[in-house]
């Protein structure tokens, strides 16, 4: 493990081409999804940070700027404190700079990730968050893609912050009838979603099994 981080961080200085979204993607769901100590995940987020460089085809630089963002709200969440609402800043702003562009890119992946920060952070006068303005961007997130398990899940993630338990549970099993893509982050992602169809699902008054749930792809 410490030699793929070290490998990356020495290289990612000297590129000069973003990595492909799919290398980004699969070292973010490794960073996310592992069981690797913060430090480490850090270390790993902060090498696919350097190499998420804005560069190529507009349709290119809008996705780099996206997964630059989506790195640098999931540093925020390990760092937390002073640190992590820099970084949430840093963050919106590459959405916002990735959307400015192309919002389409990675199947909504910048309005996505900007709603889910904006219901995420405080509001004011601590930070920038806000409900309504969270909704908007899922909804636009839905609209690109509505079949997509990530903003399915996202927009549920939301419903169920706000206690719309119902809703959340038809965006839920949206999410579950998507296919997996392979050596995506989607396998993680889909097991956050059977985690919340169970949350939501107990919040209902409905108990399910493990094969109901595992069941509704």
């Amino acid at each position: 493990m410490w030699r793929l981080l070290i490998a990356l961080a020495l290289a990612a200085p000297a590129m000069a081409e973003s990595l492909p979204a799919a290398r980004i993607e699969a070292g973010w769901a490794q960073a996310n999804f592992g069981k690797a100590a913060d430090e480490a995940r850090v270390a790993q987020l902060d090498a696919l940070i350097a190499a998420a460089t804005p560069a190529g085809a507009p349709a290119q630089r809008a996705e780099a700027l996206a997964w630059r963002g989506m790195l640098l709200m999931t540093k925020a969440g390990i760092v937390r404190g002073l640190t992590g609402l820099r970084l949430v800043t840093e963050a919106r702003t590459a959405f916002e700079a990735a959307m400015a562009i192309d919002p389409r890119v990675g199947e909504g992946l910048a309005p996505r990730q900007l709603g889910t920060l904006y219901w995420q952070v405080p509001g004011a006068p601590i930070a920038f968050g806000s409900r309504k303005k969270a909704q908007a961007l899922l909804q636009q997130a839905l609209a690109i893609e509505p079949r997509a398990l990530a903003n399915n899940l996202a927009m549920a993630d939301f419903l169920v912050e706000t206690k719309r338990f119902a809703e959340a549970e038809s965006f839920l099993l949206a999410a579950l009838r998507a296919p997996v893509r392979p050596g995506a982050a989607d396998a993680g992602l889909r097991a956050e979603a059977q985690a919340q169809l169970r949350n939501v699902r107990a919040r209902l008054g409905r108990n399910s099994s493990s094969a109901d749930i595992a069941g509704s792809r």
